[in-house]
């Protein structure tokens, strides 16, 4: 989520009629419109609440990513306090779906004026629930873009691309682009390529506290079966990364609770027009373009990887100037209107 937001604001303090001030828990970055909070415990409240009164904003946005959040307070609760001390309108992004009633962005979702969603069916897996009242008509279905640039490699480039990173004439590319997490599970790569025909590239870096499972990950291709038959690069410069996607024949995705076009490593892929294959409950859904590969299981992810077959298609994504434009539009109406209730 720290990419989706720095680039939505990134793209929003580009405009001139949008004044932006981000409430960061980071005091590392240096961007002049961030306001980093003391800590984003319950002590932050009474800054917050001066930062309100000192900043006078039209409207309060939160990007709340659900998973990893529970035990956060000032981002569900800030809301709360712009809501009922200072009356002003909460637009929220909701990053993953919304189950239950009890959880704090149930109660950020029935502040909110406008709630924006990443997932395309949010509003189908909420209509099976109790929790659509009064909601529904504040769903917002807003894609985000790609925050890796689109290559501009021609096929003589990625070709040349390749050569440098040793795969062998003939062999298949296969990479991962993301954290190197257990539950992004880049190390199933080595599990469901063939070292006889595959090469293997992992674009990710350590993620605070995992040490052990990026040497995990090390370890595996240092294998004996793989020392010369993969690489792995942690995270490289956007423009860099942009290139190796795009070199790619498959960047393989077998993230645990899977991957669409809400995922920022997706969506870096499509932007190159590099297939993606990716674990999805509903593998039947059709992907017009056939970009997307779903699959339910490892081993189905095993044998559409064995089969091959794949072929690059047309870039896929929007920019963030578009979707920074679309969050206006929605800024405007919560703005101009009543809180909802």
């Amino acid at each position: 989520m720290a990419d989706y937001s720095r680039a939505l604001y990134s793209a929003l303090h580009r405009r001139p009629d949008v004044h932006l001030r981000v409430l960061t828990a980071s005091h590392a970055l240096d961007d002049p419109y961030l306001l980093p909070a003391p800590d984003w415990t319950a002590r932050s409240l009474g800054w917050a609440a001066a930062a309100m009164r000192a900043e006078r904003p039209d409207l309060i946005h939160v990007q709340y990513p659900m998973l990893g959040s529970s035990r956060s307070f000032l981002d569900r609760w800030l809301a709360l306090l712009a809501r009922a001390r200072f009356r002003i309108p909460v637009v929220s992004t909701l990053h993953e779906h919304l189950t239950r009633w009890w959880e704090p962005s149930h109660l950020l979702a029935r502040l909110s004026s406008a709630i924006v969603v990443v997932r395309p069916d949010f509003a189908e897996r909420i209509a099976r629930t109790r929790l659509t009242r009064g909601l529904a008509s504040r769903i917002h279905l807003v894609p985000g873009a790609s925050s890796i640039p689109r290559s501009s490699l021609d096929a003589a480039g990625r070709a040349a691309l390749r050569r440098e990173l040793g795969v062998p004439d003939g062999a298949r590319l296969l990479a991962y682009f993301g954290w190197l997490l257990p539950n992004k599970q880049p190390h199933l790569l080595f599990e469901l390529a063939d070292p006889e025909r595959d090469f293997v590239v992992i674009l990710g870096g350590e993620y605070p506290g995992h040490a052990s499972y990026r040497e995990r990950v090390q370890g595996l291709a240092a294998a004996p079966a793989w020392h010369e038959r993969s690489r792995v690069l942690g995270f490289v410069e956007r423009e860099l990364a942009a290139d190796l996607l795009a070199a790619a024949d498959l960047v393989v995705l077998p993230i645990e609770d899977g991957g669409g076009t809400w995922n920022s490593s997706v969506a870096a892929a499509l932007n190159q027009g590099t297939p993606v294959i990716a674990f999805d409950s509903d593998a039947a859904r059709s992907d017009p373009e056939g970009l997307l590969l779903r699959v339910r299981d490892r081993e189905e992810m095993r044998g559409r990887i064995a089969a091959g077959g794949w072929s690059r298609g047309s870039p896929r994504g929007g920019s963030w100037d578009e979707v920074a434009a679309e969050h206006v539009r929605l800024y405007r109406d919560a703005a101009g209107a009543r809180p909802a209730s």
